[in-house]
């Protein structure tokens, strides 16, 4: 398959896993159809959070042993168990379930779609271009989230929020089937005299790198700021404009 072929499915790909309907509806559908209280609504955010630093490394390690391409196909259809979760009944513990879904989903993805980019451009020698495939890889979720949110607002109001949300199904379906017909990175294989480090050694050799990396931990530093302000952004912009 050419490199432009697995770069369009990748793309593509992105762009149905952040098609994200319900970023219109957040609100009306966890306080209006959940029965939610605001306080019980960022209490699931704080579930979700500990869930995605609980889940973190163990599903890297399980990105080094099954493959990229495999991990990511199997957080989007976990992605999808999340989503039905979050409709199948308004109550605050079935939505702890589907936050846990979602947060295990995300951790899987995680680290995981990027080295499948960058692995792609390895098997073809490209790798001088990684910059520019990552920008437009970021541009297909930035995208998938910029066309969404105003369609599923509209839908919200015709057919109630808690069905924005169900339909998100079908793009996060076709989302795993474009990396179900992407062949795995050759990169990814360790030759057969190799093995690779167990999840304790994982975990201490990172930990280490971490440490010693001090332009890594700036940038974890300004990720963290800024997520928090994107947070804040999200979750009570609604919140504002309904007052």
């Amino acid at each position: 398959m050419k490199l432009s072929t697995k770069l369009h499915l990748i793309y593509l790909s992105e762009f149905l896993i952040f098609f994200h309907l319900f970023g219109g509806v957040l609100i009306p559908f966890f306080t209006g159809w959940g029965g939610l209280s605001l306080t019980e609504l960022m209490t699931l955010q704080a579930w979700f959070s500990f869930c995605v630093f609980l889940f973190e490394i163990p599903t890297g390690t399980l990105a080094d042993r099954i493959g990229r391409r495999n991990t990511v196909i199997f957080s989007y259809l976990i992605n999808i168990v999340g989503v039905i979760f979050y409709v199948l009944y308004p109550s605050f513990w079935i939505f702890m379930i589907a936050e846990a879904f979602w947060a295990l989903s995300a951790a899987m993805a995680s680290g995981a779609k990027e080295a499948l980019v960058y692995d792609t451009l390895i098997d073809h020698k490209e790798e001088k271009a990684s910059k520019t495939i990552f920008g437009r890889f970021k541009m297909s979720h930035l995208w998938g989230l910029m066309i969404s949110a105003p369609i599923g607002s509209f839908l919200g109001s015709v057919w109630g929020a808690q069905w924005v949300v169900l339909l998100m199904v079908i793009p996060f379906t076709l989302a795993a089937l474009c990396l179900f017909f992407l062949p795995e990175p050759n990169s990814n294989r360790l030759p057969e005299d190799q093995t690779r480090l167990s999840f304790r050694e994982q975990m201490v050799s990172g930990w280490k790198y971490f440490k010693t990396h001090p332009y890594l931990r700036i940038m974890t530093f300004d990720m963290v700021w800024i997520w928090t302000l994107a947070f804040m952004i999200i979750w009570f912009q609604q919140v504002v404009l309904e007052e």
